[in-house]
């Protein structure tokens, strides 16, 4: 008697009756697509989405400041923002909407930048020029100043950010402007003299202020510009990612990050300072859980596809099997 070998197409998948091939099929193609959408996600370029601008206290608005670039900073410990306007000898901590919440005075007249990490805020100032220290610590719990860097420079000060015990500044000034400035110094806030790092910074434009970004290993810079952009630089390597050209002023304004926010300080004299939020898409992936890369997802996908495919090879094979005389 001859033996007839037919082999049959697989069924359609609503036409699939073994529940376990039907299972494996379900949850590969479940994965296949959720491989595609995080690794098409992963590729997403940076974007910047103004979320809303907050009128300021008349009292962010100081008449008296100087010619530089007013001082924005993210307390770490409270979640505040930190305000220091050249002349005013105050830090003002406010709500993440600008609301004034706290004032600390701390007596320095020629103050450029301002940060806040655990129990003390931190502030560069240039008062004395080549005779003024350029660094300090204030501690919260005991209202008083304290040197912080044997670093003296003319001239007026520099950018500075501070976050989980890590202390992030440019060079020196070397004129009464930013426009120069192009480099970021790391060390740890316990030894501040003690550089670990630099990373030099692919701008022409100067640093009006920065932000760090640890969740992205990023640094975003405030062009030093009447008509600023802002920008996003590698942390690590200084290379440029996104450039933002919104057209702000970066002469004497402030900028910082927190919680996938960028809050942009626009001082005016007198009255008329505002706070703009601007929300960054695609926001940071938890840290808890962190996604692979791109090239990762892609492999999955396509071994996912395989064993698809192997499945449902292994359901023509049983069905084959079946057909024979």
């Amino acid at each position: 008697m001859n033996r007839v070998l037919t082999i049959r197409q697989p069924a359609p998948f609503d036409r699939i009756v073994d529940p376990i091939q039907k299972e494996q099929q379900v949850k590969l193609l479940a994965f296949c697509a959720l491989a595609t959408v995080l690794a098409a996600s992963q590729g997403r370029a940076l974007s910047l989405d103004l979320i809303d601008i907050h009128a300021l206290d008349n009292r962010l608005a100081d008449p008296a400041a100087n010619f530089h670039p007013q001082g924005l900073g993210y307390d770490t410990d409270t979640d505040q923002l930190l305000f220091m306007q050249q002349s005013s000898q105050t830090i003002f901590a406010t709500s993440l909407t600008g609301a004034i919440e706290s004032t600390q005075a701390i007596g320095f007249q020629n103050t450029t930048s301002v940060a806040g990490d655990g129990g003390d805020y931190y502030f560069s100032d240039y008062s004395g020029n080549v005779l003024g220290l350029d660094l300090y610590a204030y501690d919260k719990a005991t209202s008083s100043a304290s040197v912080l860097s044997s670093e003296v420079a003319a001239y007026g000060g520099y950018p500075i950010d501070a976050r989980d015990g890590t202390l992030y500044r440019t060079e020196p000034s070397t004129s009464y402007g930013w426009g120069d400035l192009d480099t970021l110094r790391v060390s740890s806030i316990a030894a501040p003299d003690v550089i670990l790092r630099t990373t030099a910074l692919a701008t022409t434009a100067g640093i009006g202020d920065l932000a760090i970004d640890t969740g992205r290993n990023a640094v975003w810079v405030l062009d030093y510009s009447a008509t600023a952009s802002i920008r996003v630089f590698d942390l690590l390597t200084g290379s440029l990612q996104e450039t933002f050209a919104l057209g702000l002023d970066g002469l004497d304004a402030g900028l910082t990050y927190a919680d996938d926010r960028l809050y942009y300080y626009n001082w005016r004299s007198g009255s008329g300072s505002t706070l703009s939020v601007y929300g960054v898409t695609p926001p940071t992936p938890p840290t808890e859980t962190p996604l692979p890369g791109t090239a990762a997802l892609l492999a999955a996908a396509l071994g996912a596809a395989g064993a698809l495919r192997r499945v449902a090879g292994r359901g023509v094979a049983r069905q084959g099997g079946a057909g024979r005389a």
